[in-house]
């Protein structure tokens, strides 16, 4: 098969918690199929660094996320609906690159690890999609509310509701949904949203 494998921190080297998860995933799906891995980088060093990913991947896409007009984006969205996370992680360079890859290469399936890049193609139609969840966010962030004080405990319950909506949008748009513990496939069936769901740990 032909997959894409969309992610929002680049996956290489593994060195920390999703990155690992990632990057064992890819490792294990580029066993028997073509996988065209797309992530940001936030930095020339960090792309640099990443240059090993392709002797496990058939193809990678990546753009350089800038910290200014990533949090910028995360200020003009702060009135809207929009999560902060996902603002964060966009970037319109990388969007049109994982478009017209799309479009060139015909996937038989998309593969997205983390919900706060799943906007990339959440609207994508004819393809057979997964989303990995990882860990529920918004869970953490209404967690995050509850153990701070004003202000901050409003802006992380914000975040948290915007989370458990956009959570929920996103599962009813995909085909098979995953995550990392039971207990978070757990909160992801709270939704109802009819989707099904797994979930499978972390490591290697």
């Amino acid at each position: 098969m032909k997959i894409l494998y969309i992610c929002h921190r680049f996956p290489f080297p593994p060195d920390f918690g999703s990155k690992v998860r990632a990057f064992h995933t890819i490792k294990h799906l580029g066993l028997n199929h073509e996988v065209t891995v797309a992530a940001p980088v936030r930095s020339s060093k960090e792309a640099h660094a990443g240059k090993a990913l392709e002797s496990h991947c058939h193809r990678v896409l990546t753009e350089t996320i800038s910290p200014v007009a990533a949090i910028s984006r995360m200020v003009a969205g702060a009135p809207t609906p929009r999560p902060a996370s996902m603002a964060y992680f966009d970037s319109p360079r990388l969007r049109r690159r994982i478009q017209e890859e799309i479009a060139r290469t015909g996937f038989d399936l998309i593969f997205v690890h983390c919900s706060s890049v799943a906007p990339y193609v959440e609207n994508m139609a004819g393809v057979p999609m997964v989303l990995d969840f990882v860990d529920m966010d918004s869970q953490k962030w209404l967690d995050y509310a509850r153990f701070h004080g004003f202000p901050r405990s409003w802006v992380y319950k914000l975040e948290g509701l915007k989370l458990q909506r956009a959570e929920a949008k996103l599962a009813r748009n995909f085909d098979f949904c995953t995550c990392a513990t039971q207990a978070e496939v757990d909160t992801l069936e709270g939704f109802s949203t009819g989707t099904p769901a797994d979930w499978f740990a972390n490591g290697v």
